[in-house]
């Protein structure tokens, strides 16, 4: 997804060049016509995002809503859609050129190899318009030469745990390849808990991702990767004071917060 040719500028200091695959072919990011941001796998380690809704902090315009299991959207420059309605996003989502559900590609950010955050109208180019943008993600594929793996660990006092791995392995020289990645994602979301009650937020997310690339000649390489995902959220509602009258006594914000 990522080509690092580098090239000398006219003040002598070396550039990446960003390939991208926003008309779905390969081409620099400077020969694309269209507004995009190009996030790559090493803007998401150095800025430790492990959720989705943090590419918003790498992508100006972009607005990240994570309302839990349902009504999860994208907004770009402000236009978004009422998940309540019947209407078409108008923000797709796509995951290696498959179109998903917001709530879903929500809870799949790891072993990405690049995200790219397409401005403007898509026209029907994969399918479906996109009055507002569309937003890519690009898995790792498999490496046909050589076996390799990565392993992340990330911890903070706030009680979140995040893990993560992956690992290639060659099965046919130049042919055939597999990559099996997961993640283990703990946290208490926003540490929301209930005067009233022991009940207390809390997220947990575990999923992996297997993907097969077989590429027999020059001219056909084709990679096959299935997901699973199982997510467990317990979100509780903030609430400052009296609140719908059986929440118990009224409360003000310096206090706790109670479902």
């Amino acid at each position: 997804a990522v080509a690092q040719d580098q090239q000398p500028d006219s003040r002598g200091l070396s550039l990446e060049e960003v390939v991208v695959t926003a008309q779905r072919r390969a081409e620099s990011i400077q020969d694309v016509p269209m507004t995009l941001t190009a996030i790559t796998d090493k803007n998401i380690e150095e800025y430790q995002i492990f959720e989705f809704e943090g590419l918003e902090q790498l992508s100006p315009g972009l607005a990240l809503n994570n309302n839990g299991a349902f009504g999860s959207t994208a907004q770009l420059r402000g236009v978004g859609f009422d998940t309540n309605s019947s209407a078409s996003p108008a923000v797709d989502i796509y995951i290696n050129e498959t179109p998903v559900d917001a709530n879903y590609a929500f809870q799949s950010l790891y072993d990405i190899g690049q995200v790219e955050v397409l401005r403007g109208p898509q026209g029907t180019l994969r399918g479906r318009p996109s009055p507002a943008g569309a937003i890519t993600v690009t898995t790792r594929r498999p490496e046909l030469e050589g076996w390799g793996g990565t392993f992340s660990a990330s911890g903070s006092d706030q009680d979140a745990t995040n893990f993560q791995g992956a690992v290639n392995v060659p099965l046919i020289e130049d042919k055939l390849a597999l990559r099996l990645s997961g993640v283990m994602d703990d946290n208490d979301l926003n540490q929301v808990s209930s005067v009233n009650s022991n009940n207390e937020e809390k997220g947990e997310t575990d999923s992996w991702r297997a993907s097969l690339r077989w590429a027999p000649t020059d001219a056909i390489d084709g990679t096959l990767t299935h997901q699973w995902v199982r997510t467990k959220l317990n979100p509780l509602l903030e609430v400052e004071g009296p609140g719908a009258g059986y929440n118990g006594r009224p409360i003000n914000g310096g206090g706790h917060s109670v479902e």
